[in-house]
C-alpha cells in the first residue's frame, strides 16, 4: 500500500474498515446507470456534474510516498489503495459525498474520461484509465469517506486507485484543481 506521509497507516485501516461496514441494504432506491450527460441524476441546488476528457501524461501530484507491507484485509479483498496529495479545504466534502451515495447508481466511465461532481469548493471524480469501467456509487462514496476522514481532515487531497487492474481512480480535490493525468 502506498500512502503520503500525512495519511497515517492506522487511520487508513480504520477508515477502510468503517467504509466496508456501511449497510447498503438499508437504502431502497432504484439503481440505474450513468453513462451520458442525459443519465445524470437531478442535482440539488449548488451541485454540478460533468463528463470530461482526462489529460494524457505523467501525473505528478504525489510527492513523498511511504511504502509499507502492512495492508488491511479490506485493501487485499477490495483491491483499492488510498493516496493523498495537495490540500483542499474541508468544507462541503460531506455534503458532496452524501450526494454521491444518494445516487444509488453505477457510473459507466469511458476510457480516458472522468465523471466529475462539484459542490462549493469541493470536486470529486471517478476516472477510467485505458478501458471502460463501471463504478458503483457505494464504492465511490466509501473511497471518498476514507479520503475525507484520513486525508482531507488532515489538510490533503486524496484519491483511491484500483490496485488489481489499475483501471479506475476516485478522488477529492479542490474545485480549482485539474483532473489527474494518466498513461496507458
Amino acid at each position: 500500500m502506498k500512502l503520503i506521509q500525512n495519511c497515517s497507516i492506522l487511520a487508513v485501516i480504520v477508515a477502510l474498515s468503517n467504509a466496508a461496514s456501511l449497510p447498503t441494504s438499508l437504502r431502497s432506491k432504484e439503481i440505474h446507470q450513468i453513462s451520458t450527460v442525459e443519465d445524470i441524476p437531478e442535482l440539488r441546488k449548488g451541485f454540478t456534474w460533468r463528463i470530461l476528457k482526462r489529460p494524457v501524461g505523467n501525473d505528478t501530484r504525489i510527492g513523498r510516498v511511504v511504502e509499507t507491507d502492512a495492508e488491511p484485509n479490506q485493501l487485499k479483498s477490495g483491491n483499492w489503495a488510498l493516496h493523498a496529495g495537495s490540500p483542499p479545504i474541508n468544507e462541503n466534502c460531506i455534503t458532496l459525498n452524501t450526494q454521491i451515495l444518494n445516487y444509488q447508481s453505477t457510473v459507466l466511465v469511458e476510457p480516458g474520461y472522468c465523471h466529475q461532481a462539484t459542490y462549493g469548493t469541493r470536486l470529486t471524480y471517478a476516472c477510467a484509465k485505458c478501458q471502460q469501467v463501471a463504478v458503483d456509487t457505494d464504492l465511490w462514496h466509501n473511497v471518498n469517506q476514507a479520503i475525507i476522514s484520513h486525508c482531507v481532515d488532515h489538510g490533503e487531497a486524496g484519491y483511491g486507485t484500483d490496485k488489481k487492474h489499475g483501471d479506475w481512480e476516485l478522488g477529492i480535490e479542490h474545485s480549482d484543481d485539474e483532473l489527474p493525468s494518466y498513461i496507458c
